[in-house]
Formats: C-alpha cells, sequence, structure tokens
C-alpha cells in the first residue's frame, strides 16, 4: 500500500519532468514488490518501533537500504543460529 501511494505520488510530481518509457520503469519498480503472495503481519506500536529501530541499525551497519522484510530475515536467521 505504501509503495502504491509512494508511486502515485512521484508519477504527479515528476509527470513533466520524465517521459512517459522512465515513469512507467519507476511505477514498476516501485510495486515490484507488492504480489499475490506477500503476507500481511499485525504488529503492535511498540514492536513496530522496535523493528523500525532494527531497520536503522542495519542500514547503518550494511551502508544500503534495507526493508523491513529483510530484518525480519535478518531476525530470523540470528535466531535460528543462536537457538
Amino acid at each position: 500500500m505504501y509503495l502504491r501511494k509512494l508511486c502515485g505520488l512521484l508519477l504527479r510530481a515528476h509527470k513533466n519532468l520524465f517521459g512517459i518509457k522512465c515513469v512507467k520503469f519507476i511505477r514498476n519498480r516501485l510495486t515490484s514488490d507488492v504480489g499475490s503472495n506477500m503476507k500481511t503481519i499485525r504488529l503492535s506500536d511498540d514492536i513496530h518501533v522496535e523493528l523500525t529501530k532494527i531497520v536503522g541499525e542495519l542500514i547503518a551497519r550494511k551502508c544500503k537500504r534495507i526493508t523491513y522484510e529483510e530484518a525480519i530475515k535478518e531476525l530470523i536467521a540470528f535466531w535460528r543460529e543462536h537457538q
């Protein structure tokens, strides 16, 4: 949902700056994560805050963009390793 809103904002803000092919490329890249194989997880606010902190720490450590999905994968891998 968030990616679709962001995509819409980008398209409206930059429709005059980019050609049609470039706009379609941006839209496809931003919405490529959204698919039928994705699931929704309900989190309390405090768990969301903690997960966001972990995402921030991973971004600082790896110096690259990290998604919530990647952060959860890292947590699962760490848990399995230290079980």
